[in-house]
């Protein structure tokens, strides 16, 4: 599903991320929870469920299914080598190879997987293929290495 570790060192992405929902409220920060870490932010929209989900930026999609504990997830590679997820979706409205464009809708909000709630759990990946917190590539106050 995700290709391994390019050895490259991790570089700052080429083009800003954009928010993935238009409404939201953040259910759940990134980083270490109770019992495991949280590789993501989740986000609800403003219906709970059924809102539709844009592409964080331009790229391919290079998975659009269902994958273990994720539910139904689309992952998209951008140009600079970056990667984003969005999971748990209730549709996913692309397919693999498509290229899509920032903000183009690409799925709908759902609670599939291991979810307890309709949201989003969004994700970016770096080029090595580490998480990355996306909060403060999405909200502003970004920290660089």
């Amino acid at each position: 599903m995700i290709a391994p570790s390019t050895g490259e060192p991790d570089r700052p992405p080429s083009e800003a991320f954009q928010i993935p929902l238009k409404q939201f409220v953040i259910l759940s920060p990134f980083g270490p929870r109770r019992r495991d870490f949280h590789t993501g932010i989740d986000l609800r929209g403003r219906k709970g469920g059924g809102d539709p989900v844009g592409a964080s930026r331009a790229g391919r999609v290079i998975f659009a299914r269902r994958a273990h504990g994720y539910g139904k997830m689309i992952v998209i590679q951008h140009a600079d080598g970056y990667l984003t997820r969005y999971a748990h979706l209730k549709w996913i409205k692309v397919k693999v190879g498509e290229q899509v464009q920032a903000l183009q809708e690409i799925g709908i909000v759902g609670a599939t997987g291991r979810a307890t709630t309709a949201h989003l759990h969004f994700e970016i990946l770096t080029p090595a293929r580490r998480f990355m917190d996306p909060a403060p590539w999405l909200f502003g106050k970004r920290k660089t290495a």
